[in-house]
């Protein structure tokens, strides 16, 4: 059971093997120190445990000054007497007062070995074993955060594919607006969608957000990979992306409205022109029409018959006057008739 948990857990994975690498770092350090120590251990048994320097400094009988009387075999007698007293040094245990001031009251030059040892093995050491924890540490976070996205987008992959199994109604194969909106109405496509934070849109609104190459329906792969990238931290390249396609749609705006300029005056000129036109259209009608009422009224007077004779005075019998037309008075009536 163990086992398959371990299996299945990736985070506690990660961590057991981060934990493994800072073990083997920390082994590897341990055994640098061991073989430096031991190196020192050896140089120190030779060069303070075999001095005739301090034959004699611990007799009671005899008086000694400050820092003289030194028991040399007690911590330079053998080499792992000598081990462990550079272990005091390094771990800065009482070292000043047990050994260190009586070796340079007799050895200056040793101040420079004890200073050696206590900066570059104990401090650098120290220095050392806590960058390479701190890097595994990072190193271990890393991982782990990659392997929590990972698994987010294996969730979010699921949530994908149950989407478009629910969506996918006549299984096509792909996604319509149609679809979309009777599964919207009939399954729990909502809730799905608010789990994963997919903006509340319409049928027409989500297929365009999903839709990559301008179809006009969703596939299974464009589903599940845009229902992942959605939640994908924005990285610098995005907002770069964002930048240029402003700027381009920014473009794009200038110069369909320097377009729209040109087609406004190209209008207002064919507007003048068409004004000038319908004018002399209206003029002409208006000629045509007063060139027809002439030839109407010419017509007319041309067939009208002729005039009566005038009255003769001193006739016998007179004669009804009949009404007087002229040809002027023809044609006014002619057109009259006309009109």
């Amino acid at each position: 059971r163990l086992l398959r948990i371990s299996r299945n857990a990736a985070e506690l994975n990660v961590i057991v093997a981060n934990s493994m690498k800072g073990l083997f770092t920390f082994l590897w350090m341990v055994l640098f120190l061991a073989l430096a120590l031991w190196t020192g251990a050896l140089c120190c048994k030779v060069t303070i445990g075999e001095s005739p320097r301090w034959n004699g400094s611990m007799d009671p009988l005899v008086e000694h000054g400050p820092f003289e009387s030194f028991d040399r075999h007690e911590y330079f007698g053998s080499v792992p007497r000598s081990f462990l007293t550079l272990l005091q040094l390094v771990t800065l245990s009482q070292w000043a007062d047990h050994f260190a001031r009586q070796v340079v009251e007799i050895y200056p030059a040793l101040f420079v070995f004890i200073a050696f040892f206590i900066f570059i093995i104990s401090y650098g050491l120290l220095v050392t074993v806590i960058s390479n924890v701190v890097r595994d540490a990072i190193v271990s976070s890393r991982k782990a955060d990659y392997v929590q996205k990972e698994l987010e987008c294996d969730k979010r992959s699921r949530h994908g594919e149950r989407i478009f199994k629910l969506a996918d109604i006549n299984r096509s194969g792909t996604i319509t607006a149609e679809e979309l909106e009777i599964a919207l109405k009939q399954t729990e496509l909502r809730e799905i969608f608010q789990i994963l934070e997919v903006p509340e849109l319409s049928a027409d609104g989500l297929i365009s957000l999903f839709d990559a190459d301008g179809s006009g329906c969703v596939s299974i792969a464009e589903l599940v990979r845009g229902v992942v990238v959605m939640s994908e931290d924005i990285k610098p390249k995005d907002f770069l992306m964002l930048s240029l396609w402003v700027w381009n749609l920014d473009k794009r705006a200038q110069l369909l409205q320097e377009r729209c300029r040109i087609l406004h005056g190209d209008v207002v000129s064919l507007k003048k022109k068409l004004q000038a036109a319908f004018s002399a259209v209206r003029h002409f009608i208006g000629d045509v029409e007063e060139a027809d009422l002439q030839k109407n009224a010419l017509m007319h007077a041309r067939h009208a018959p002729p005039l009566e004779p005038p009255e003769v005075p001193g006739t016998a019998v007179a004669a009804p006057k009949p009404p007087k037309y002229s040809l002027l008075a023809a044609a006014a009536a002619a057109a009259a008739a006309a009109a």
